[in-house]
């Protein structure tokens, strides 16, 4: 056994549910067997196939996760379900991408050729932005920091066509406190799911 290694993990299935399952193998208690266990839980929360899943790169628990017409963030320890959960978007959503220099903004690529970009300090039911790339589904985004001054956002559509766009100062550059802040709301969200479990 490797020791210190996470062997828990995400992962997003066809029929829009997510599972949190640990991978390392235990005996069974009634054959003897050893086999990998069943999931600690899974949620059947969005309307259709899981498109992206992924993880903050600065909160190691906190997931983004992206399927059918909705998007949801997850708190790594909290089973009873997502600590935010979007209402369903017109159009389905094709992925998703946390930004590499704000804790609080992920970009949501969607079916229509639009770019949702979220920033849950700002406002968490409808996008602060939404641009239109391309006449065609996006299948894929990507952040990239090219430099202090310079942010790009790389979009590819279903006809084959890359997009560079260049992402503005707003959006690249943290607010004060941001990461504190980001922190904070994850934990009054917890606080909060945990108050609804009590209630039911």
């Amino acid at each position: 056994t490797l020791q210190g290694v996470r062997t828990h993990f995400y992962v997003g299935s066809e029929d829009g549910e997510v599972v949190y399952v640990d991978w390392m193998p235990q005996k069974d208690q009634d054959t003897g067997k050893i086999q990998t266990p069943k999931p600690d839980y899974y949620h059947a929360i969005h309307d259709g196939p899981v498109m992206s899943l992924q993880r903050s790169p600065f909160f190691n628990d906190v997931i983004l996760c992206v399927g059918g017409w909705t998007f949801t963030i997850w708190k790594e320890g909290v089973s009873s379900g997502p600590i935010l959960q979007s209402c369903a978007n017109p159009v389905r959503l094709t992925s998703g991408f946390w930004s590499p220099s704000r804790p609080a903004v992920f970009y949501i690529a969607k079916i229509d050729g639009s770019v949702d970009v979220w920033d849950i300090l700002d406002k968490t039911h409808e996008p602060s932005l939404t641009q239109s790339v391309s006449s065609t589904q996006i299948t894929t985004i990507f952040p990239y920091q090219v430099s202090q001054k310079q942010h790009l956002l790389a979009v590819g559509d279903n006809a084959g066509t890359l997009h560079i766009l260049e992402i503005p100062w707003s959006l690249r550059q943290p607010t004060p406190n941001e990461h504190a802040s980001v922190s904070n709301y994850v934990e009054r969200e917890v606080k909060r799911r945990s108050f609804v479990v009590q209630r039911w």
